[in-house]
């Protein structure tokens, strides 16, 4: 009798394990469209400051080591995010902390020099985004720069640049130096 009851509380707790596992790797549906601003970083570019709505749209997929996985699309109002003409979805690779790269495999080779749109940055339930925007770079087509000095950035919900500030230097912490600006 006593045996059993160990082989049930082993196979209740193995039970209560994969339902975690399941869970917590299990694809969660994101749709949702949010007002935002897109800004020009620097003291001196306190005036550039346009406001746009993003709209989200697919799945997220959890990895047991908290990276995640976006499949879907993600338009920007205005915005251009550079896709291969073949590629319907967009997939960001996200890392624990939260930071995604936004680019494309250059078809039909699939090689450099990717179709890149910058960097982007959630909050762990994907109700914040922060997003770094490469401008093109006339040397090298394909690839685009970005500083924190007076860099392109777009920050969602915001309403002001007060906001989308706040949001950003929240999002980008683990990877910037000082705050932005």
């Amino acid at each position: 009798m006593k045996k059993n009851m160990i082989w049930y509380g082993l196979a209740a707790f193995i039970v209560l394990i994969l339902g975690f596992i399941l869970y917590m790797i299990y694809p969660t549906t994101v749709n949702f469209a949010v007002e935002g601003v897109k800004y020009r970083l620097g003291a001196e570019n306190q005036n550039i400051l346009k406001p746009v709505t993003i709209q989200v749209k697919g799945t997220m997929q959890k990895s047991l080591t908290g990276a995640k996985t976006f499949k879907g699309t993600l338009y920007i109002e205005g915005e251009e995010i550079p896709t291969a003409a073949e590629q319907k979805e967009l997939i960001i690779e996200f890392d624990p902390k939260g930071q995604g790269y936004l680019a494309f495999p250059n078809p039909p080779t699939y090689k450099p020099p990717n179709l890149s749109y910058g960097m982007s940055y959630i909050n762990s339930d994907f109700t914040q985004i922060s997003i770094t925007v490469h401008e093109k770079d006339l040397l090298n087509p394909g690839a685009g720069h970005w500083n924190s000095g007076d860099g392109l950035m777009i920050a969602a919900p915001a309403q002001n640049r007060a906001d989308a500030l706040h949001i950003s230097n929240e999002l980008m912490k683990p990877f910037l130096p000082s705050p932005l600006e």
